[in-house]
């Protein structure tokens, strides 16, 4: 109703507003001035679970809706670089703070900050990924063993005695037996096993901490995952090693024109590589330990020795099973 002069009213119909909104089940168009639903067609099927999409997502099992863009090349494309670089962030992250911050991956898993770094598994595997490619190019030390290292008692303190009296047996037991053949059919079989029972490390680390720890009512799983970081960190450690030791073995065979003893030039690498792998476990062990475990430094300073310990005799522990299972496949 509109007021003119003199008294006169004109009467106009007012102009109704119309807009739509989703209704309470999100199912259909509703008219806002009359509340009338229009209709709509029937809402997709998720193809993966049955469920009906709410967006662009099942909210069922997490599937993408598919759409008439995810068909072409420029879409293919850009999954391709989006996965490549949220995988390579990923792996920086997961390197960056495995090396530089001991312990922060294991709590990172456990407070639920897990977005920004791969999964415990998969650092584990990009560590023994990393180790078989050295292996594949050179002769690895560390947790590679060869024969002779099995015999040595400072490398082999739990079953060097019966290595010596097996080997032993082995070449009196028929004529023709000599080292040589035997040395190449044992070291080729713990080139093959050394990489696939790296993933022992872990349990062998964490039975024992579980019952040195046990004050702190953690659970294997717990330490289970504080030893996979700990031994991927090792066996980055190792392998950088190995790859510095072929660099500088390189130049100093050039510079001496190859007058070394191999044999001589091996036994001390072996030595050296140990020696660093037990300074990188210090390392590891007295910012893992405050970071994941929360040990104050008076708990960490005798720690330190234990977790030498524990390392030393999960790779004394390794080198047996190894030798063992070796053996058999050479004899």
């Amino acid at each position: 109703m509109v007021a003119l002069g003199g008294g006169l009213k004109l009467a106009v119909p007012e102009r109704k507003r119309h807009y739509r909104s989703r209704d309470a089940q999100g199912s259909a168009y509703v008219d806002a001035d009359q509340g009338e639903s229009l209709p709509q067609a029937p809402p997709r099927p998720c193809t993966n679970c049955g469920a009906h999409f709410a967006g662009l997502w099942c909210p069922a099992c997490g599937e993408r809706r598919p759409e008439d863009s995810d068909y072409r090349f420029s879409s293919l494309f850009s999954e391709w670089l989006g996965t490549l670089t949220n995988a390579d962030s990923r792996l920086r992250a997961s390197l960056r703070d495995l090396l530089w911050r001991p312990g922060e991956l294991s709590a990172a898993w456990f407070e639920g900050r897990r977005q920004r770094y791969l999964r415990i598994v998969q650092v584990f595997i990009f560590s023994t990924l990393y180790y078989l490619v050295y292996a594949s190019l050179f002769s690895p030390a560390g947790l590679y063993t060869p024969l002779w290292g099995h015999t040595n008692p400072d490398l082999s303190p739990l079953h060097h005695g019966i290595a010596n009296r097996w080997i032993q047996a082995w070449l009196a037991a028929e004529e023709g037996r000599d080292w040589d053949s035997l040395s190449t059919a044992f070291d080729q079989n713990v080139r093959l096993l050394s990489s696939t029972l790296v993933f022992l490390l872990a349990p062998l680390t964490a039975l024992p901490m579980a019952v040195l720890l046990w004050k702190l009512k953690r659970s294997l799983v717990e330490h289970i995952v504080f030893g996979l970081h700990f031994w991927a960190f090792l066996i980055i450690i190792v392998t950088t090693l190995g790859f510095a030791s072929e660099a500088l073995i390189a130049i100093w065979q050039l510079l001496s024109r190859g007058q070394g003893d191999e044999l001589e030039i091996f036994r001390h690498r072996l030595l050296i590589e140990t020696l660093l792998i037990y300074l990188a476990m210090l390392w590891y062990s007295w910012f893992g330990l405050k970071r994941f475990y929360g040990l104050n430094v008076y708990w960490r300073i005798p720690w330190l020795a234990v977790m030498s310990l524990l390392g030393a005799n999960a790779l004394v522990a390794y080198r047996a099973i190894l030798f063992f299972l070796a053996w058999f496949m050479a004899t």
